[in-house]
């Protein structure tokens, strides 16, 4: 028994060692069951109506901490994301209240990325907005779910899923204001070019823009958490 307990022990600290070590798994790791909102800011806090989180897990369902989860927008291309100056722990000063770690902007790969934190989570909020001309048009369905974005964990080339992305500042100037609601409007209505636009004001993501996506625009609107647009964009 005594010679055995050292190799027991050994076994034991193999067995941990592989664990610690073992990839994120698309399969056990999930993310937050809604479409990524893109918000603003007020005086130095980002919206946390914004807040969107990943949670990483290992092969063994293992929580993961720091590990690099970034989110791509290569497909979304009627987006605008707010320079890293004006994201979560740049240098334009703004916060994120759930936000441990910093956001980093990659600019020429459109794509944002954070970090888990100690419970194996990532945070994301956020700042951006959608082309107020709606062109060029993303190419989707008027009643289908688009879902342009894309989460991976480019350290170990393994994708999670599809993401929805929806705005409530719908021209990227002067936060979240009338002139947001009329082009939001359009797409409630349909007008040309803007049926191609609907996901990024189907704010339930239920595949339609309707009365409920208006009410949830009127709550953002009215919360003030968003008077303000980044004053530079990444793309």
């Amino acid at each position: 028994m005594t010679r055995r307990l050292p190799i027991l022990i050994g076994l034991g600290l193999l067995t941990a060692s592989a664990s610690a070590a073992s990839p994120p798994s698309a399969s056990t790791s999930s993310h937050q069951n809604t479409p990524l909102r893109l918000v603003g800011y007020r005086a130095t806090a980002i919206d946390p109506a914004g807040t969107f989180t990943v949670t990483v897990r290992g092969l063994g369902g293992n929580l993961m901490p720091n590990v690099q989860v970034s989110i791509l927008f290569a497909n979304c291309t009627d987006t605008h994301i707010g320079v890293a100056a004006y994201q979560s722990g740049g240098s334009g000063g703004l916060s994120c209240a759930d936000c441990q770690n910093p956001l980093t902007v990659d600019a020429a790969n459109r794509r944002v990325t954070a970090i888990t934190n100690s419970s194996g989570v990532a945070v994301f909020d956020v700042v951006g907005s959608v082309t107020r001309s709606r062109s060029p048009v993303v190419a989707e369905a008027v009643n289908g779910v688009a879902k342009c974005a894309e989460i991976w964990f480019l350290a170990f080339n393994e994708k999670l899923d599809n993401l929805q992305v929806v705005t409530f500042d719908q021209d990227g100037a002067n936060g979240v204001d009338a002139i947001d609601l009329s082009l939001w409007a359009q797409d409630f209505y349909g007008i040309p070019p803007n049926s191609s636009l609907r996901a990024a004001s189907d704010y339930d993501a239920a595949g339609n823009v309707d009365g409920v996506d208006l009410a949830l625009w009127a709550a953002e609107f009215f919360s003030g958490n968003s008077i303000a647009s980044a004053p530079a964009y990444a793309w």
